[in-house]
């Protein structure tokens, strides 16, 4: 005869594997998803590789690369806190998107104006003088763009 500590394990048991095979299959998709990602990112860096020529290549991938990067730098991991914060205090978090456009002006756009204007001083050449007067103003306005999407996608994850 089973005790009941043993049956009620038995009986958990089909609802484990439920939650196993739930899981795994989560992580499949996940994997392909990333895949198809990989594969989309590849077949249009050589579709832009052939439309744009080596140099157009070069000075997008150097666009893409100062947004991104300043981008991530200039938001100084404010974002996380600003989220740590709301996590203790729940009422703060309406306070999130209006600091967040606030920030992402400031910072984001006084990082990328930094960076361009000073970037010159440090190096041979400058990425203003790289990518053109075009670029350098495309910067100025996608950086705080990007880093507005970043910490709404900061507060999209703690409200939901």
């Amino acid at each position: 005869m089973k005790l009941p500590e043993e049956q009620n394990a038995l009986s958990a048991t089909p609802a484990i594997r439920k939650g196993a095979v739930s899981f795994g299959h989560e992580v499949v998709v996940a994997l392909a998803v990333a895949a198809l990602g990989y594969a989309a990112a590849f077949i249009s860096s050589i579709v832009t590789a052939r439309a744009l020529g080596a140099s157009g290549k070069g000075i997008l991938t150097l666009f893409l690369t100062t947004i991104a990067g300043l981008s991530g730098i200039s938001g100084l991991g404010l974002g996380q806190g600003q989220i740590y914060h709301a996590s203790k205090a729940p009422a703060k978090l309406r306070f999130f998107m209006p600091h967040a456009t606030v920030l992402s002006l400031l910072l984001g756009g006084g990082s990328a104006a930094l960076y361009l204007l000073a970037g010159g001083r440090l190096g041979q050449s400058s990425v203003t003088e790289l990518l053109g007067r075009p670029y350098f103003l495309a910067v100025l306005v996608s950086v705080p763009v990007w880093l507005f999407v970043t910490f709404q996608r900061q507060y999209l994850l703690t409200v939901g």
